[in-house]
């Protein structure tokens, strides 16, 4: 049993509280699962923003036909004050009734939030289901993770997407088994020789417009980058008032708001890089790994990125790592990526290939999470 976000890329279009990196991060994830021959039931809920801004009860219209599994969507009362109480009874009543109706090997969360502790930890206590706990934002708003480790006590087991975070969980709860897993890329997607240079080389930033995604701080860079380029900006979820103004003033700024996965590979394709601008010093960073990292290098070309403790050390081999977390530091790490050579270039390509696969494919990384959760399976039944 899976307890997260809707699987699901259709729900993108009608519901803009679901998270596209949440929805990119699991789908790929469940291919994986799907390659290890698992059959996940998945609940959920429709996201939206509290009433009066959303409806006050978003109901249970069923997912998509393009969710990963079988998805049971729960009501509540979408009020400030009652969601998360609303929430938490729903999944939980959800939860307890598939269980009663048919055995479920584990239960996982995808981000420990309130809703999905309340009916894990009911599972773990009615019926000893093995609960592997998903950590892949710090939706706590808990730098410490210390919130996090009372909150899923009673987990068999952690997946962790964040270096950083891997390494916490191992100090704050010695001897809880810790899966570091950060992402992955569904295929390679990098062409097999370079195309021609165009007169401006595009840099594309594909993600969510806030600032802990780093979007001040890349509406701070743009006017330091002296080179001639064009920088295409996707994702329109949470407007950036500063990105609207850098648009109109500077015409190397292209806007294009949020695309479907075939338009974003088209963009992708046309880039000479991309950029990671996630804030080192911002609070939510240590928990979290910048999953479209993985979208980028999937392509083969440079990444122009801070460095934030999320990245474990095998990255700084692949990415144009910014020296240091300013401005201009990143602008000058954009800079040294547009104007690689072609040889520079290919060595590079050749590395993140290498990297990528088989190691950071889906179908890998399936496989050794359904390892690790035979492991934890097995502990739980040897204890019970």
């Amino acid at each position: 049993m899976w307890l997260g976000p809707m699987p699901s890329h259709a729900a993108l279009a009608e519901l803009p509280a679901l998270s596209p990196a949440a929805v990119l991060w699991e789908q790929g994830f469940f291919s994986g699962l799907k390659a290890e021959g698992f059959d996940l039931s998945v609940v959920s809920h429709r996201p939206e923003p509290l009433w009066p801004r959303g409806r006050l009860v978003p109901g249970t219209q069923p997912a998509p036909a393009d969710a990963s599994f079988p998805t049971h969507i729960v009501g509540h009362t979408n009020a400030p004050g009652l969601r998360a109480q609303s929430l938490a009874w729903a999944y939980e009543r959800k939860a307890l009734d598939l269980a009663a109706a048919g055995s479920y090997a584990f239960v996982a969360t995808f981000n420990p939030l309130p809703w999905h502790v309340a009916a894990a930890t009911a599972l773990v206590r009615r019926h000893g289901t093995p609960w592997v706990s998903f950590l892949l934002d710090d939706v706590l708003h808990d730098p410490t993770l210390e919130r996090y480790a009372r909150s899923t006590r009673l987990a068999a087991g952690h997946v962790i997407l964040s270096a950083a975070a891997a390494e916490r969980i191992t100090t704050l709860v010695p001897g809880a088994p810790v899966l570091h897993l950060d992402g992955a890329i569904d295929c390679w997607r990098g062409a097999d020789s370079e195309p021609a240079r165009v007169a401006r080389p595009r840099v594309v930033y594909s993600g969510a417009h806030t600032e802990e995604a780093g979007m001040s701080l890349l509406v701070a860079v743009i006017p330091l980058v002296a080179a001639d380029v064009t920088f295409t900006i996707t994702g329109d979820r949470g407007q950036h008032k500063g990105l609207a103004q850098l648009a109109a003033r500077d015409a190397r700024v292209q806007t294009v708001g949020w695309v479907p996965p075939a338009a974003l590979d088209e963009v992708c394709r046309s880039a000479a890089a991309f950029v990671n601008p996630r804030p080192p010093a911002h609070g939510l960073s240590l928990a979290s790994f910048p999953s479209k990292l993985m979208t980028y290098l999937a392509y083969g070309k440079p990444v122009a990125s801070t460095w934030t403790p999320g990245l474990a050390d095998v990255y700084k081999e692949l990415l144009v790592v910014a020296d240091g977390d300013t401005p201009r530091a990143l602008a000058a790490a954009i800079e040294r990526a547009v104007s690689m050579d072609a040889h520079s270039r290919q060595v590079l390509h050749n590395k993140i290939r290498n990297f990528l696969v088989p190691g950071r494919l889906w179908a890998t990384q399936g496989l050794r999470f359904a390892d690790f959760l035979d492991r934890q399976i097995n502990a739980v039944e040897q204890a019970a």
